[in-house]
């Protein structure tokens, strides 16, 4: 196994086929010790019951709860983050997008449907290594820094690029609170996943 994402629930997987055999041994040796068959019968049908009950609370869980809840999760927030730099691009010179939530420039590449061999020919590629992960910083007019780290905030960023008109996408509190925001979006929690602003 890997010690990566640790803990981890898929870690667990491997165990389930005990579980199953367990539950099988148990409900044969019920059957063997109750002598009224009735009573089994009846034993087994509550069981149902309590199964479909739960499972009918997993299933809510799943597809109600868990997709709103857990949205940032599932980096929710990057199409319509791209597709705002999709329908804007041409009118910056830089666009900047926070990595805070992972991997911004897949996002990016694949809901613009760049090409990638011209992604992986572009002169201006910048990659690095962090933990075994390779990390993408720049490719054309993207810049995918943190903006939380210091020489890469938005202040830092308008100083480094003199007279270049820069787009900015970041994660609430990233900007000062008197830029307007072009963009605001959120996850299906309500929570907000992204502040899109431009220099000032």
């Amino acid at each position: 196994l890997t010690n990566d994402s640790i803990p981890n629930a898929l870690r667990t997987v491997i165990a389930a086929p005990v579980y199953q055999i367990f539950t099988a041994l148990g409900i044969y040796a019920v059957y063997g010790w109750v002598k009224n068959k009735k009573l089994f019968y009846l034993l087994i049908g509550i069981s149902i019951i309590i199964f479909l009950i739960n499972f009918s609370a997993f299933l809510k869980n799943l597809f109600v709860y868990y997709p709103i809840k857990y949205s940032r999760d599932w980096q929710y927030g990057n199409k319509e983050a791209v597709e705002y730099i999709k329908e804007n691009e041409d009118k910056y010179d830089l666009i900047t997008f926070t990595r805070h939530y992972g991997e911004p420039h897949m996002f990016t590449l694949f809901y613009l449907k760049y090409d990638p061999a011209q992604f992986q020919n572009i002169p201006n590629l910048d990659r690095f290594e962090t933990y075994d992960w390779v990390r993408v910083l720049k490719f054309d007019k993207f810049y995918f820094p943190d903006l939380g780290d210091k020489g890469t905030q938005y202040q830092d960023i308008i100083n480094a690029n003199p007279g270049k008109k820069i787009l900015f996408i970041g994660k609430p509190g990233d900007f000062p609170v008197y830029i307007p925001r072009l963009l605001t979006v959120k996850f299906l929690n309500d929570e907000v996943a992204f502040e899109i602003v431009e220099k000032q």
